[in-house]
């Protein structure tokens, strides 16, 4: 996280941590990284992160019975993976 206080556009950082908070389920934490990381990685353009960021915010919502908001998450993440 120190990191990320010197450099805090850097989505790849971002989501990795969002990662390691889903590995080790801390859910409410890897969905607030998830969420910065798709934040940061829209502003950086980068849609291979915030496709994979969305995906995995979707698996959070998943695991909290939050069926409906992981389904749109996954089709944020399709779409993305999708364009051109």
């Amino acid at each position: 996280e120190t990191f990320l206080e010197l450099h805090p556009n850097e989505s790849d950082s971002v989501f990795a941590l969002g990662l390691i908070a889903l590995e080790e389920g801390r859910l409410d934490q890897a969905r607030e990284w998830f969420q910065k990381a798709i934040e940061v990685s829209t502003t950086e353009n980068n849609t291979v992160i915030s496709a994979k960021a969305n995906s995995r915010l979707g698996d959070v919502y998943e695991e909290q019975h939050e069926f409906t908001l992981a389904l749109k998450q996954y089709d944020i993440a399709i779409s993305l993976s999708v364009s051109p």
